[in-house]
């Protein structure tokens, strides 16, 4: 037995509208599909991961190559405490 409270919900969920198509960007310019929206927020997630990885292994690079070798690797000085 469902209510009319879940009736409500059933007959105007996006799902029965049509789903969900995409959007507006942030400025609202321009339309952008679903499918262009999940690939842009990945590839920013992806980059972030690699970011957060080159940072760990230039701390890592820091603490145990020499300051010739950091320097050549990473094409700046390295940093002393």
């Amino acid at each position: 037995m469902s209510s009319p409270f879940n009736k409500v919900f059933q007959e105007n969920s996006p799902l029965k509208q049509g789903g969900y198509v995409g959007g507006g960007d942030i400025a609202g310019a321009r339309y952008v599909p679903t499918g262009s929206m999940y690939a842009n927020m990945f590839a920013k997630i992806g980059q972030a991961v690699a970011d957060i990885g080159a940072t760990k292994q230039k701390k890592k690079d820091r603490i145990n190559l020499s300051d010739e070798a950091y320097e050549a690797k990473h094409g700046e000085k390295k940093l002393t405490n």
